[in-house]
């Protein structure tokens, strides 16, 4: 895949992303619209408006952070696990004399072993032009995963104040 077509790929990725958000955000507009015009008609009439302490949420009160900060909690540890073991597996690679070595074990002929080092030659210049994936990236899971201990300790605070009242 060249840098041009993981641009566009990255591009088409976010755009997809941005459009499935704004849809969500549509139709909870839509759905509180609706709500409005039903509590309207509802004043207008003089009919007793419904149960207001139920707005559109399925989950109310501190259950609503507890899947919050499940699910925060969750995709944090797998970045991070995901991103350690990219960064275990871009390590270096056995030095050419090495594959070399390995090579005449598995009992490849001399042309074929040198037809192999000059490939192995030039992949190992290419790496090392490019620089390898740093151990420090590998914490960006962390913030996700910690903005989900916040929901949990939330969760956890809110939970007992509504047993203690």
């Amino acid at each position: 895949m060249s840098d041009t077509d993981a641009l566009v790929f990255g591009a088409v990725l976010l755009v997809a992303a941005a459009a499935l958000l704004a849809w969500g955000l549509l139709l909870r507009f839509r759905r509180r619209e609706i709500q409005h015009r039903e509590w309207m008609a509802a004043l207008e009439k003089g009919v007793p408006l419904p149960d207001l302490s139920r707005l559109e949420n399925g989950m109310n009160g501190s259950r609503a952070y507890l899947l919050r900060g499940m699910i925060w909690l969750a995709c944090g540890l797998t970045l991070t696990v995901f991103l350690v073991g990219v960064w275990l597996t871009s390590g270096s690679r056995p030095s050419v004399d090495e594959q070399i070595r390995q090579a005449r074990e598995l009992g490849y002929t001399q042309e074929e072993i040198r037809e192999m080092a000059n490939d192995w030659r030039r992949v190992a210049l290419l790496r090392a032009s490019t620089p390898g994936f740093p151990l420090g990236l590998t914490f960006v899971g962390i913030v996700p995963a910690g903005i989900g201990v916040a929901y949990l300790v939330f969760y956890g605070v809110e939970s007992r104040r509504g047993r203690q009242q």
